[in-house]
């Protein structure tokens, strides 16, 4: 932490040693029954360091309060812990579901930020 001084204030100043932001947002997906949908995002951290990537789901089954964390669906859906997430059994109960990722950076000053949330849509064969 650093402290600024001027004549009228003291201000503590906490200086991030890794900043982390998306520069790709996931985007809504529509998928045929049974095919796959894919979720992706990009993140930067500067200075460059490792991204942790952590997908999860909220079924639309679930009254919209429960996000799962990859891989504990009841669509044994397949997730990956890197920049993109596969629903490789898209069905009708995986219509309406959202997705989000958790990404995070390590460091002093560890950060986390959340993606925007996006909805996959099951349409008929």
């Amino acid at each position: 932490m650093y402290k600024r001084q001027d004549d009228t204030a003291t201000e503590d100043l906490t200086v991030l040693d890794t900043i982390l932001a998306i520069t790709v947002q996931p985007t809504n997906q529509t998928a045929v029954a049974t095919a796959a949908a894919t979720f992706s995002v990009t993140a930067t951290a500067t200075p460059t360091t490792t991204i942790t990537y952590l997908w999860q789901k909220q079924e639309a089954t679930q009254s919209g309060t429960t996000w799962r964390t990859a891989p504990g669906t009841s669509n044994a859906a397949t997730y990956s812990t890197g920049a993109t997430t596969t629903d490789s059994g898209t069905n009708d109960p995986s219509n309406g579901d959202k997705y989000r990722v958790i990404i995070s950076a390590p460091g002093k000053t560890a950060q986390t930020i959340t993606s925007n949330v996006v909805t996959l849509t099951v349409t008929a064969p």
